[in-house]
């Protein structure tokens, strides 16, 4: 488990990484081939992993992220 949670943080810092370079054009360093999109998607499949290592159910964890994503539509205004 914590292997796990050492990904989830390595992979934040490579998304804050290259929304830095993306947004900050002083900023020296270049961006990865992933980009924004791919490092949000390690983290998202990594947080994942980690949800189905501690027994979670994949229909569960649909049913959590769908609720969820449609409660920020709804906060957003249907605009995300």
């Amino acid at each position: 488990m914590p292997s796990v949670m050492m990904a989830i943080t390595e992979e934040c810092g490579e998304l804050a990484k290259e929304v830095r370079v993306k947004h900050m054009p002083d900023c020296y360093k270049k961006g990865d081939v992933d980009g924004i999109l791919g490092e949000g998607c390690d983290i998202i499949i990594s947080t994942i992993d980690l949800m189905l290592l501690e027994g979670y159910a994949e229909s569960d964890i649909d049913k959590v992220i769908n609720d969820k994503i449609s409660k920020w539509k709804e906060k957003a205004g249907g605009n995300k």
